[in-house]
């Protein structure tokens, strides 16, 4: 798309349309995403899976997962949105989004997926929406806050404990895998055990 196109696009004319198969997105939109942890053709092969579950009456769409296309105008399809409700904690978790570069627009992308998470969680009743994101400085502009915890990691990858040889050889010598427990159990007063 032209620089000259992305100038003119109004975000405001931009729509959400759930669908049930991810075969209406385009793959570019899927690949040009930063640190999947997947491979494109196994994503598409996913969402056919979770899109659409069977009952009695016929397949329905999953109501705990939800796909989207975001389209123009004309119907074409602009950006993408994928993201899950976790019900036990009232929370809509984005996991995949992600719009044609000339749809950034300096920030309005996210305004957009800002405003229609807002929408989903008063239509379902949710209490928060949080999103997975590697620039979450761009993101706190727009009501995204950080939360409390962090996302911890443990790849198969790496040793059976989920340590790479490096961590090993810091932890050496702590029987618990966690330097901050050393002397802890020296402690009679720690209350532990009690």
């Amino acid at each position: 798309m032209s620089d000259k196109l992305s100038k003119e696009v109004d975000h405001d004319k931009l729509r959400f349309i759930r669908i049930f198969t991810p075969m209406h997105i385009p793959k570019e939109l899927i690949e040009q995403i930063r640190d999947r942890k997947y491979e494109v053709d196994d994503w598409y092969k996913y969402q056919e899976v979770i899109c659409l579950r069977q009952t009695d009456t016929g397949p329905q769409l999953n109501p705990l997962s939800l796909l989207y296309v975001i389209a123009d105008e004309e119907n074409r399809v602009v950006g993408m949105l994928w993201c899950d409700i976790d019900t036990l904690s009232k929370t809509l978790v984005v996991q995949t989004f992600s719009m044609d570069r000339a749809y950034w627009g300096g920030g309005k992308a996210v305004k957009l997926l800002s405003d229609k998470g807002k929408e989903i969680l008063k239509e379902c009743h949710l209490k928060r929406c949080i999103w997975h994101t590697n620039y979450p400085k761009h993101s706190l502009r727009y009501g995204f806050k950080q939360t409390k915890g962090a996302i911890m990691e443990w790849c198969a990858e790496e040793g059976e404990d989920g340590r790479s040889e490096r961590e090993h050889e810091t932890h050496r010598g702590c029987p618990s895998g966690d330097s901050t427990a050393d002397g802890l159990s020296e402690s009679s007063d720690t209350g532990i055990g009690s």
